[in-house]
């Protein structure tokens, strides 16, 4: 009973301290950022699930939403992104998706897994620009689809296609309209935190029980 005591008093520790370190890495990724708006758009978009995973086997916490928020005022704070409010919605999806994966992995597992998943679909269009040609335009489209950097950059008014770190690399000058726009609407981004929210909350944090002592 006294370790339960004992296991209970720390909880809260637990998660203001994970929240620190969540937060903390953000906005120091913002604070490097800092007159590079996309700079800052990319870093957040590869942190935000493996940031969420981490939190996941909090994620009925309300204080567990924390660096979303903070990180949303940050980008109105730094200004150069188009639309910030988009933006920030499309972070906070991606980091209620990686809640989800928290809460059905041990947070280590969860995080390095997020990490790893979402550096990959965002290296896929170009991989790395070790490509020797672009990817044929509609596997390319469809790559930079599912690319979280894209979603966050398009959904902060960015048109990504034309941005120099895939524009040569993934061979965008080839996708016409037909395949993609190169644009995300409010509704993306909405959609995007729907669907993430969704898995956040549907997946019972069974590992919490097993976590802490």
């Amino acid at each position: 009973m006294l370790g339960g005591v004992m296991g209970r008093s720390r909880y809260p520790v637990r998660v203001l301290s994970s929240l620190l370190v969540v937060l903390a890495l953000g906005l120091a990724g913002l604070g490097a950022g800092f007159g590079a708006p996309v700079a800052s758009l990319v870093w957040l978009a590869l942190l935000a699930p493996a940031g969420g995973a981490w939190m996941g086997r909090w994620a009925r916490s309300p204080q567990s939403w924390t660096p979303p928020v903070v990180w949303a005022v940050a980008l109105l704070l730094i200004g150069g992104v188009p639309t910030p409010l988009l933006a920030s919605l499309a972070i906070a999806g991606l980091y209620a998706a990686g809640m989800g994966l928290g809460a059905w992995l041990s947070p280590e597992r969860a995080a390095g897994a997020a990490l790893l998943i979402v550096a990959a679909l965002s290296l896929a269009p170009t991989l790395g620009g070790v490509l020797e040609r672009p990817w044929p335009p509609l596997i390319a489209a469809r790559l930079l689809d599912a690319s979280p950097v894209a979603w966050v950059a398009e959904s902060a008014g960015i048109d990504w296609m034309r941005h120099r770190a895939v524009y040569d690399a993934a061979g965008t000058a080839d996708i016409g309209p037909d395949l993609r726009s190169g644009r995300r609407s409010w509704l993306a981004a909405v959609g995007l935190l729907v669907v993430g929210c969704a898995f956040s909350l549907l997946v019972k944090p069974h590992t919490a029980a097993r976590s802490d002592p």
